[in-house]
């Protein structure tokens, strides 16, 4: 089982425990996880297509999508089924960190809701605002919380750890 390394996220515990035992997370080799490294946006999206056990042929057109990687079929899956977007019309952003509202935001459209409502963070005006119903929604329904300073943080990089206890919480809703 994964050696939580570099200071972990007791919290986050229970749910890469329960994930990795569903085949949902994997670590980053040698039995290590690094809670608090930072998540990709090409390692989010296999998460989410495993869990949720998307699928769907077809190609994409993004120059950083490579034919036959690891990530391929499962940034081919989330976009042919309207879940994702690109960093820009032919850049999907497979090594850039993914942010939390974006990870908000890609979860909420795997979703039939519709939300209109103020997410409760003191830097609500920082949440892009394509992700304020996302971010609603999801504090709302206890999936996401901010931090001791009643911050969200939306434009930071999501680690590891919150990756995983995000998405167990949202299979749990």
């Amino acid at each position: 089982f994964f050696v939580l390394a570099d200071n972990p996220d007791i919290k986050a515990y229970e749910a890469i425990e329960n994930l990795s035992k569903k085949g949902i997370i994997n670590g980053k080799g040698n039995g290590i996880f690094d809670p608090n490294g930072a998540i990709t946006r090409a390692e989010f999206i296999k998460i989410l297509c495993v869990a949720k056990n998307i699928k769907a042929d077809g190609k994409v057109s993004f120059k950083d999508v490579v034919s036959g990687a690891w990530y391929e079929e499962y940034i081919v899956s989330a976009y042919n089924s309207g879940l994702i977007k690109g960093v820009s019309e032919d850049i999907f952003g497979v090594n850039d960190k993914i942010s939390r509202q974006d990870i908000c935001t890609i979860l909420f459209r795997t979703m039939d809701v519709e939300e209109d409502s103020e997410p409760k963070f003191k830097d609500n005006e920082e949440i892009s605002e394509y992700a304020v119903d996302a971010v609603a929604f999801f504090a709302i329904h206890g999936v996401i919380n901010g931090f001791s300073d009643g911050t969200f943080k939306p434009l930071e990089s999501c680690t590891r750890a919150q990756a995983a206890k995000i998405i167990y919480q949202y299979l749990n809703m």
